[in-house]
């Protein structure tokens, strides 16, 4: 019993440590694998985060089309559609693998990505008219 005790001390330490280092990792800021150190600054965005190349009828994002979310962290992102003011709607396909709230909002809307399992996958955020934005996901330790 004694073994077992220790054993499950020693493991609990090592996941302990293990999540520490991952959370504060202390790489530069212009690095590819940078991690905000503030609450909010668990996942980076990537890809063309804020920039609107695209035409009109195109959804772009705050974040990209591509996000990197640390595990149990998450990222806010906006979405928007030049000329539409509507609903957008979020279609999350990645099986568990995050969580977005809101499922639906506006140009106004924060809509928050949380990792919640390791993995790989993507989302659609769609408009009325049929135009859509896949986002691929990809959450890491």
């Amino acid at each position: 019993m004694r073994c077992i005790w220790k054993y499950f001390s020693l493991t609990a330490g090592v996941m302990a440590l293990s999540l520490s280092a991952v959370a504060c990792h202390g790489q530069a800021a212009g690095s590819t694998g940078y991690v905000p150190t503030t609450a909010t600054g668990l996942s980076v965005p990537s890809g063309d985060a804020g920039i609107d190349n695209a035409a009109k009828g195109s959804i772009t994002s705050t974040c990209g089309d591509r996000v990197h979310i640390v595990l149990a962290g998450f990222i806010d992102c906006r979405f928007k559609e030049k000329g539409y003011a509507g609903i957008l709607k979020i279609y999350n396909h990645t099986k568990g693998l995050v969580g977005i709230s809101p499922s639906s909002g506006t140009t106004k809307t924060k809509f928050t990505i949380t990792g919640l399992v390791v993995g790989r996958g993507s989302f659609l955020v769609k408009d009325h008219r049929g135009n859509d934005l896949k986002v691929r996901v990809r959450v890491t330790l």
